[in-house]
């Protein structure tokens, strides 16, 4: 949950609160995205630590397996499933936006 809020807080400004609007003109837009994602780096900056001492504490214990242990088959084969995925869930979200709006 701590790695995926500040991107949740971002959806959330642009999408469901239209904070990014300004006053239509493009340079103020890009005043305005830049201090929304200023406000959120320190959300970023803790994503980053607490992904990084999970990954330190897993390593740690032998849970995360080195490079040697996978094939590239294999982290391909796992890139390609999490891909698709993530297009499937993006298509269906401008589906219904389409379909509903």
């Amino acid at each position: 949950m701590a790695v995926t809020l500040p991107d949740l807080m971002l959806v959330l400004d642009f999408w469901l609160l239209h904070r990014w609007i300004g006053d239509g003109k493009m340079d103020n837009k890009r005043v305005v995205i830049w201090q929304l994602v200023r406000k959120k780096l320190p959300f970023f900056v803790m994503s980053e630590v607490v992904s990084a001492a999970t990954v330190i504490a897993q390593s740690s214990l032998g849970i995360v397996p080195t490079t040697d242990e996978l094939s590239g088959v294999y982290r391909i084969a796992v890139c390609a499933h999490s891909a698709g995925g993530i297009l499937s869930v993006f298509g269906r979200v401008f589906l219904l936006e389409s379909v509903g709006g």
